[in-house]
């Protein structure tokens, strides 16, 4: 019956260097491998150029080789089209004016034309903001987009309370990832000491403008209507009006 040794880690190895104490043992038969595999290939493809009248660069034919293996990451990507499809069509124009631009214009004119395609959406989505129109869920501080839950027929209140369930079943299973915990934690307090530095929360206009959450924006909201209707119906403080002095004889 076999038998566990040690506990097997719930987690990603840290990256290591390879071991050099193999090298030894493989770079021999590695060296005749591919020795032995790039002379059958271009034996093979002389012999097929001979039979069908054309010609076989090997030097051409290793560099080809290259470039194939270096893009298959690439072509292997439009498995992620539909993902942008659905999430952002201005990341999918931009991803593929640039794949297209570098095929048949060349890398060069395909790295500017990328440039210049995402300076032009980033002037477009500055020039044409969205918005939405938030609703609160009963006995919540979650808010949903109104409109697309009205145009989809969905419940979000059965949506949440599902949703909780297995929000507590997937905080167990990742119990584990205090690694991934730790390191957004440190880009947090990057980004809140470079502000700080910055004199950034200085400014009493923020006061109005951040909040921890939605729901404490809608609650600053309210008290701010609450306070300017008090202010607008108290009456006027009456001045005291002093008595006239009436002159001695």
């Amino acid at each position: 019956m076999p038998r566990l040794k040690s506990a097997s880690p719930f987690r990603l190895l840290p990256p290591a260097n390879p071991d050099t104490s193999l090298f030894h043992l493989v770079y021999v038969d590695a060296i005749a491998i591919a020795i032995v595999g790039f002379s059958v290939t271009i034996s093979m493809a002389k012999t097929l150029a001979n039979k069908h009248g054309y010609q076989v660069d090997g030097n051409q034919a290793v560099l080809s080789a290259i470039v194939i293996v270096n893009l298959k990451g690439m072509f292997m990507q439009f498995s992620d089209l539909p993902f942008f499809w659905r999430t952002s069509k201005i990341e999918l124009t931009i991803w593929l004016t640039t794949f297209v631009s570098s095929l048949f214009l060349g890398l060069d004119y395909g790295l500017i034309t990328a440039v210049i395609i995402a300076l032009l959406t980033v002037i477009y989505r500055t020039q044409s903001p969205s918005y939405k129109v938030l609703g609160q869920l009963p006995d919540t501080d979650v808010y949903i987009d109104i409109d697309a839950y009205e145009e989809t027929g969905v419940n979000p209140a059965l949506i949440m309370g599902a949703r909780r369930k297995a929000m507590k079943k997937y905080a167990k299973e990742v119990g584990n990832a205090n690694m991934a915990n730790a390191t957004i934690v440190k880009v947090v307090t990057q980004v809140v000491n470079d502000l700080s530095r910055n004199r950034f929360f200085e400014n009493p206009a923020l006061l109005e403008l951040l909040f921890h959450s939605i729901h404490d924006a809608v609650l600053g909201s309210q008290v701010r209507e609450a306070l300017a209707e008090q202010e607008a119906t108290a009456a006027p403080p009456q001045e005291d009006s002093e008595p006239n002095a009436t002159p001695e004889a």
